[in-house]
């Protein structure tokens, strides 16, 4: 059983210092600076017994994160692990840290456990889990029986953000029933679009370069502003190797709007053509705007790098 809870001050002002704190028993959990107070990064070499009993103790709940962080990265998790990692999705108290905790499982091992973990949390009462673990879900493995849910919470979920989540996961999953889906969500009304910004790169997952006509005609000037940015990205991402698809984006350069243009600008260094060089290059040194300046010198150097690459590769 866990004894008193004692706190021990110590002065840091070294490099590398050692301590000395002495104990009745061995500690069952151990924190440095709980509720990470001090602005640094740690290495704290503990058990998996050691790390499971943090996540489930500890009053801090940055230091319960630090637990699941660890324990999530696991490769190989044991079974006790797996347990307490799932269990913290569905059980940690404070809604922010299960939606986080469900976001991170789409970066662990696939893992039955947690895709069980993580349909469950399409039912939690706290919108922004049941948007992270729709989202999670969309990188396991295709089922019918999530299909089902995930189609469910895209038609009727009162959250704008879960419904979002919900499409972008059929969309990777293509989905038998994804055109109606992305039809559906591409007009219903949300704010800042975010539910049409789901449907555009939904069709860019779904559809590939087959959605390239839909995306330019909300990507130009004069189309929604709210799903404007998505459609440019979803550009960014199907138009690699589509002369079209550069010029398209280059003349929408020195758009009113300065955040579309940044995300012009990052649309073209994804496609990686050189051919945009010459019409970045002239925003830089046209736009009086600073920031849109050092954001097109830094496109351009990008992209001048990228340029390079392959004919040096190959002098090698």
């Amino acid at each position: 059983a866990a004894g008193p809870r004692t706190t021990t001050r110590v002065m840091n002002d070294r490099r590398h210092q050692v301590y000395d704190i002495p104990a009745d028993a061995a500690p069952v959990m151990v924190l440095w600076d709980p509720g990470r107070n001090i602005l640094a990064r740690t290495t704290f070499a503990k058990s998996d017994a050691e790390w499971i009993y943090q996540l489930t103790h500890a009053e801090s709940v940055l230091d319960r994160l630090a637990a699941f962080d660890v324990l999530s990265g696991r490769n190989k998790p044991p079974a006790a692990v797996v347990a307490a990692v799932a269990s913290f999705v569905l059980k940690e108290p404070v809604a922010d840290a299960r939606a986080r905790a469900a976001g991170e499982l789409a970066d662990s091992v696939r893992l039955t456990p947690y895709a069980d973990a993580l349909r469950s949390a399409l039912y939690d009462p706290s919108a922004h889990v049941r948007a992270a673990a729709a989202a999670a879900l969309g990188v396991f493995a295709r089922d019918p029986k999530t299909m089902k849910m995930l189609e469910r919470l895209a038609a009727t979920d009162p959250s704008y953000g879960t419904i979002a989540a919900a499409v972008q996961a059929l969309a990777r999953w293509h989905a038998p029933d994804i055109d109606r889906i992305l039809r559906t969500a591409l007009v219903e009304p949300s704010n800042n679009a975010v539910i049409a910004s789901a449907a555009l790169s939904g069709y860019a997952t779904a559809d590939g370069k087959a959605a390239i006509a839909l995306e330019m005609r909300y990507a130009r000037y004069g189309a929604p502003l709210g799903s404007r940015g998505a459609a440019i990205g979803a550009l960014g991402r199907v138009g690699k190797g589509d002369p079209r698809v550069t010029a398209f984006l280059t003349g929408l350069l020195g758009d009113p709007d300065l955040v579309t243009n940044f995300t012009i600008l990052s649309a073209l260094t994804s496609l990686g053509d050189p051919g945009a060089l010459g019409p970045i290059r002239r925003l830089a040194a046209t736009t009086e705007d600073e920031r849109l300046r050092d954001r097109a010198l830094a496109a351009a150097d990008a992209l001048a790098a990228m340029a390079k690459s392959p004919r040096s590769a190959s002098r090698h």
